[in-house]
C-alpha cells in the first residue's frame, strides 16, 4: 500500500501544492505525472465514443439538380407541383409564394424551386439515406 504525503511544489509553482498523493508517484515540476496519464486515457475513451457513432446518426443526406427552362413561372409551378405529387410527396404539400413547391414523404422532404426569370428550375430531396434521396430527386426531375 502506498504512503501518502502532501505535495511540496517548488517555489513559484503553487498549482499542485497541498494535494495528497502517494509518495511513490513520479512528479514533474512538483506536479503529478499520473494526471497526464488519466487525461490521455479520458481522451482515448472520448475519441472512441465519437468514432463509434453510427452513420445513420451523422445527419441527413441531400441530393440536388437543376434544369434550364424556357417556360414561364406559372407553367414551372404547375409542372413542379405535378412532379412532386406524382412521386408521393403529398404530406404537407404546399406551393410557397409562386416560386417553391414543398412536400414530404416519410423521412424525405422535397423542394422544387422555379426561377423562370433566370431560366432555371432547382430540385432538392433531403432525408436519411443518400441513395434514396438521389432516387427520389431523379424521379421528380425526370417527371418535370
Amino acid at each position: 500500500m502506498a504512503k501518502w504525503r502532501l505535495s511540496a511544489a517548488p517555489a513559484g509553482n503553487n498549482l499542485f501544492r497541498g494535494y495528497a498523493r502517494p509518495v511513490d508517484w513520479p512528479t514533474i515540476w512538483g506536479g503529478i505525472m499520473q494526471i497526464k496519464w488519466v487525461s490521455v486515457g479520458v481522451g482515448v475513451i472520448l475519441l472512441g465514443a465519437v468514432a463509434s457513432v453510427p452513420s445513420v446518426m451523422a445527419g441527413p443526406s441531400m441530393s440536388s439538380a437543376w434544369l434550364a427552362i424556357t417556360i414561364d413561372q406559372d407553367e414551372c409551378i404547375k409542372r413542379g407541383s405535378q412532379a412532386v405529387r406524382d412521386n408521393s410527396f403529398n404530406t404537407r404539400f404546399e406551393v410557397l409564394g409562386n416560386s417553391s413547391i414543398y412536400g414530404e414523404r416519410g423521412d424525405y422532404t422535397s423542394l422544387v424551386r422555379c426561377a423562370a426569370d433566370k431560366n432555371i428550375v432547382y430540385f432538392v430531396v433531403a432525408g436519411a439515406k443518400g441513395d434514396i434521396c438521389s432516387k427520389h430527386m431523379n424521379a421528380i426531375r425526370d417527371g418535370f
